[in-house]
């Protein structure tokens, strides 16, 4: 399996921005629920990052299943 292929490169690229979604807005969650928040960034809007959390899910899923087929 060659790593840059251009069949693999796309679903590598969706692979990392999933992953990214996932855990940058886990760790969102994460703060927010033991109630750090951060400065000057305003309110965290839960719902958003959970839905964010499902996208990156859905994504992330769909190309490792992609990868591996």
């Amino acid at each position: 399996m060659d790593l840059f292929d251009i069949n693999t490169l796309f679903p590598q690229l969706i692979l990392a921005l999933g992953a990214a979604l996932v855990g940058g807005n886990g760790l969102a969650l994460w703060h927010h629920h033991r109630g750090r928040r951060p400065a000057g960034l305003g309110e965290l809007r839960v719902g958003r990052a959970r839905w964010l959390v499902v996208v990156g899910f859905v994504m992330s899923g769909w190309a490792l299943a992609t990868l591996l087929t």
